[in-house]
């Protein structure tokens, strides 16, 4: 099984640290993020959170995760999986990256390795429907930095 990359970025016009207080006030997720639905937790270095992430339209399935990294307007990392499945079935391992190009403008870089089962046999569904909503939240993110 080939884990599947999905490889995304943005330029913001906004500084680091905005767009970063954005991204990491998770109760707001409902109201503007397209690709991660909720997150239960707290941006905070080795802790775990329980993230609703988009599968298909309208469907947004549930993985616990452990931030393994959370750099403050830097980078906030995490790695897991569906927690009522085995981990064959779905793992995915995300890295967000916040850097500041200048004082007002910050490059958002997102990158997602989806390995197991599911992720090998929805190939195409991971390239297309699911790499659109990390792109969509990408935007929905500039959109509310340059607010």
């Amino acid at each position: 099984m080939m884990p599947q990359n999905i490889e995304t970025s943005i330029s913001i016009n906004a500084s680091a640290e905005k767009v970063w207080r954005i991204f990491t006030d998770f109760k707001e997720y409902p109201r503007w993020n397209p690709f991660l639905k909720r997150v239960f937790g707290k941006p905070t270095q080795n802790s775990s959170a329980i993230v609703f992430d988009f599968y298909f339209k309208g469907i947004f399935l549930p993985a616990k995760v452990i931030i393994y990294t959370c750099v403050f307007a830097s980078e906030i990392s995490w790695r897991g999986g569906f927690p009522l499945f085995l981990k064959y079935l779905f793992f995915g391992d995300h890295r967000f990256l916040f850097e500041e190009v200048s004082k007002n403008q910050t490059l958002f870089k997102h990158r997602a390795v989806l390995s197991g089962i599911m992720p090998s046999i929805l190939k195409t569904h991971i390239q297309t429907a699911v790499k659109n909503s990390h792109l969509e939240m990408n935007q929905k993110l500039k959109e509310l930095s340059e607010r």
